[in-house]
């Protein structure tokens, strides 16, 4: 493993304003064992999986292009100050740039997550399959004395990780989709701010939320600090009924979307929300 093998599916400069000044950590919660088991973490030490994004069949060198080449420079660093400006003076402030960096965070932060990119990879496995089935009899034509029946057979014996790569290859192209990019980035932006509220928003692996379609109307949240929820909408009822409801029902919500859609692990800035957490996460089947 090399100096770039950790892709952390929710970068840092998000994670990191659920610490808390106590000791500079955040509170973990996962199943394990058949209990809920709570952990206290930096940032740095969380939300991330060894080689996620990793094109297996690249050399050593070229097999974190995807973290090192995109996800980093493209998509984290540019986002980063963003956050910052968006908690410090909200989304009136935001250049037409920096909505459209935003707006490709978001998109890949709904890509990014580990159960996405398997899906990816999956998806990416049963495309080349089926390319690989069109045309038998052109392989049969062209194999001479190769003892491979089939063209999908050959590719397993002499280049098995490409399967593995080729879904993971279009996650830029996934992830800079102009009809998604902008979509979200001409909905209407708001930052609820939920301080007053009885309960902190909880973060999960799953961060993202996102009801409804881009070709009708949408919604789309994420929690960016304990007391501070992104949303994104273009219907205007929603917007009204967002309005409408309390701080401590808003965050009651979120946090039942959040728990619910997180597939192993949810982060808070305490374990006082453990009971809530531990009803509503589901138990990693292995």
């Amino acid at each position: 493993m090399g100096a770039h093998d950790t892709h952390h599916y929710i970068p840092r400069f998000l994670l990191q304003n659920w610490h808390t000044s106590e000791d500079q950590k955040l509170s973990c919660f996962r199943w394990g064992n058949g209990k809920l088991i709570h952990n206290r973490y930096k940032a740095k030490n969380a939300a991330h999986e060894k080689g996620l994004y990793a094109l297996k069949g690249m050399d050593c060198d070229q097999r974190n292009a995807l973290e090192t080449g995109f996800m980093t420079p493209e998509i984290d660093e540019p986002a980063a100050p963003v956050l910052k400006q968006l908690l410090d003076t909200g989304v009136n402030s935001l250049t037409l740039d920096q909505r459209r960096d935003w707006s490709t965070f978001l998109i890949a932060q709904r890509i990014r997550t580990p159960s996405s990119i398997s899906e990816i990879r999956a998806k990416g496995r049963a495309t080349l399959q089926a390319e690989f089935e069109k045309d038998p009899d052109d392989y049969l034509l062209a194999r001479g004395n190769n003892p491979a029946g089939t063209l999908s057979e050959w590719v397993t014996e002499n280049d098995p990780k490409l399967n593995d790569d080729f879904g993971l290859r279009a996650l830029p192209d996934l992830v800079n989709s102009p009809l998604l990019v902008n979509s979200l980035n001409e909905a209407t932006w708001t930052i609820r701010d939920v301080r007053g509220a009885r309960h902190d928003l909880l973060l999960g692996d799953c961060p993202v939320f996102y009801s409804g379609t881009r070709e009708n109307k949408f919604l789309m949240s994420l929690p960016i600090s304990p007391r501070s929820l992104f949303i994104a909408t273009n219907y205007s009822s929603t917007q009204l009924r967002l309005a409408s409801t309390s701080n401590t029902q808003l965050v009651k919500l979120t946090n039942e979307t959040t728990v619910h859609q997180a597939k192993q692990y949810v982060y808070a800035t305490s374990p006082s929300q453990e009971a809530f957490v531990a009803k509503r996460l589901r138990k990693l089947v292995i």
